[in-house]
């Protein structure tokens, strides 16, 4: 998860996405510099995201949740719980 410049989608509980968690053991980096890549992408993703101000959704359909990024929900006209 990148802290510095970019945020976590989460659902109404405040929980991550299963594909954003880091507390899944098959998602942790192995150690070395095998974290350092896939944190990079995501800084580089994170950024990307902001300045197209592009909005994003997840939709878990085993869980029948749909989760939105603020800007997303700006899209829609809808307040966003920032």
């Amino acid at each position: 998860m990148c802290t510095t410049r970019g945020y976590v989608i989460r659902d109404a509980d405040g929980r991550a996405p299963p594909h954003d968690r880091r507390d899944a053991g098959h998602h942790r980096p192995k150690a070395g510099r095998g974290g350092a890549p896939l944190r990079v992408s995501r800084e580089r993703l994170d950024l990307v995201v902001q300045s197209t101000e592009l909005g994003l959704w997840y939709c878990d359909l085993p869980f029948d949740k749909l989760t939105w990024n603020a800007k997303c929900k700006e899209h829609f006209g809808l307040a966003s719980e920032r």
